[in-house]
C-alpha cells in the first residue's frame, strides 16, 4: 500500500486592507506542511504501541489575486482553497519531487542506512 499525504496550515498571513479593488483580509503567504502517512505497521513502541511513519515538509507559499479571479472573502475561505492555491504555486513536478523526498525518508525509517552515534569510539566509559 502506497504512503497517504495530507496538508495542515500553520498561519495564514492577511493584508487588511482595503486593497485597490476594496478587498479586506487578503491572503498573501501561507505556512504550511506536508506530511507523509507510511501504511501500518509502523514503529512498535517498548509499550507496544504502534505508531505510524511520518514524514513532513514545511514550506511557505505567496498567493496573490489576480483580476479576473474569483474572489473569496477571507470568511469563506476552506482548507480546500487553501490546498489548492498552495499546490497551484507549487506546481506539479515540486509537488512530485517532494512526494518522492518524503517516500525517501519514510524509507530510512522502515528500514534504516544511516544512524548517529553520540559515543565516541575514544570515550572512557562507552561500554568497550
Amino acid at each position: 500500500m502506497a504512503n497517504t499525504y495530507s496538508w495542515s496550515f500553520e498561519a495564514l498571513d492577511i493584508e487588511l486592507g482595503p486593497d485597490a479593488d476594496d478587498h479586506t483580509d487578503v491572503v498573501y503567504t501561507i505556512r504550511w506542511r506536508y506530511t507523509a502517512t507510511a501504511p501500518p505497521p509502523g514503529y512498535i513502541t517498548p509499550e507496544g504501541d504502534e505508531v505510524p511513519y511520518t514524514a513532513e515538509h514545511i514550506g511557505v507559499s505567496s498567493v496573490k489575486w489576480e483580476e479576473g479571479d474569483p474572489w473569496i472573502s477571507y470568511a469563506d475561505l476552506t482548507k480546500s482553497d487553501i490546498e489548492g492555491w498552495t499546490e497551484d504555486e507549487i506546481g506539479e513536478d515540486e509537488m512530485e519531487e517532494i512526494k518522492q523526498r518524503l517516500d525517501a525518508k519514510i524509507a530510512e525509517q522502515v528500514a534504516p542506512t544511516h544512524e548517529r552515534n553520540l559515543t565516541m569510539p575514544w570515550d572512557e566509559d562507552n561500554g568497550a
